[in-house]
């Protein structure tokens, strides 16, 4: 009988273990931030657009609870890039394999597989609508497709080495692509090219909010520059010498820029080109960032193996709101 209790005991303990969920105590850095432990090095990083979650890619796209950091479920065949339908209902993933795939988000469950590039595809988006995808790759190519059915609306030829970023602008009518030493503007219905600015290797692009300017910066180089689209004009150089430039983002609104700086990350003033605070925590290159839909907030992924989710609102009022998060 003694024996049957100790059974009936340690299999109580065992299935708790299963049922019971992850801790709802995040993981935090010195500053009070939010770690996630993603294990191999960031590629992309996002907030989903209710900004409950964050996708990660990697090895693999990982999806996070952004309030307390725990993973939910990862999508297993990609993580070169990753981003989130505007709805949140799907996740777009990157892989070596040369695909790219859309998953379910709630699920996890592959609904199909975009096939048709020659090499890794390395950066994705969402068209404003969700109605179409975008696609780079180390092929040095660009494809738009239609993201039920799955096919190829048209390919982008021009870049002469791998394409690492891809962009729609707020309208969807126009496409922006990185690669080799060149920024490009497309024509999304017709495939025309708008415009090709010559510049240097180019590493991460964002549009602003309005789609007017565009944020970028590459490797080599301590600066971020901001450019009128139209123009081609140069309209503000974000540069304070503290080292090379790796990924940038705009606010929600615009007001902001976020720019990745070796193992640090820079929130910026658009308008004045002054820094306003520096994150520190990540102990190697920031690969990637993402400011939250309401802009509280801010995501950023590192070669060092983690992102980090800080909480940005007392820092822009000029308040320390570390722990109210």
């Amino acid at each position: 009988m003694f024996h049957l209790y100790l059974r009936l005991f340690f299999t109580s303990i065992l299935l708790l273990a299963v049922v019971t969920p992850s801790s709802a105590v995040p993981v935090r850095g010195e500053s009070g931030e939010i770690i996630l432990n993603v294990g191999s090095r960031v590629n992309s990083v996002a907030f989903s657009p209710d900004g409950t979650k964050v996708l990660t890619g990697s090895i693999e796209a990982d999806l996070w609870d952004a309030a307390t950091g725990n993973v939910i479920r990862a999508f297993r065949e990609g993580g070169l890039a990753a981003a989130f339908s505007p709805d949140g209902t799907k996740v777009l993933t990157g892989s070596a394999d040369k695909t790219a795939q859309l998953w379910d988000t709630a699920t996890g469950n592959l609904i199909r597989a975009f096939s048709g590039h020659s090499d890794a595809v390395t950066s994705v988006a969402f068209s404003p609508d969700g109605t179409k995808v975008l696609t780079g790759s180390a092929d040095k190519t660009v494809k738009l497709w239609d993201t039920a059915m799955g096919n190829v609306i048209r390919t982008f030829i021009g870049h002469s080495e791998l394409v690492n970023s891809v962009v729609f602008s707020l309208d969807g009518t126009k496409v922006l692509t990185c690669g080799d030493y060149t920024l490009r503007l497309w024509d999304a219905a017709t495939g025309n090219l708008i415009r090709t600015l010559e510049t240097l290797w180019i590493t991460s692009v964002a549009f602003s909010p309005d789609r007017t300017r565009v944020l970028f910066t590459g490797n080599c180089n301590f600066s971020a520059f901001l450019l009128d689209v139209e123009t081609n004009q140069l309209v503000r150089e974000f540069n304070d010498d503290l080292g090379e430039k790796s990924a940038v983002a705009f606010s929600p609104d615009g007001t902001q820029v976020l720019i990745g700086c070796w193992d640090t990350t820079e929130l910026w003033d658009a308008a004045t080109g002054n820094v306003i605070h520096t994150f520190t925590g990540h102990s190697a290159n920031v690969s990637s960032v993402a400011f939250s839909p309401d802009g509280t907030k801010i995501v950023t992924g590192s070669l060092d193996g983690t992102a980090r989710i800080w909480d940005i609102s007392g820092v822009v009022t000029g308040v320390d709101n570390w722990e109210l998060y």
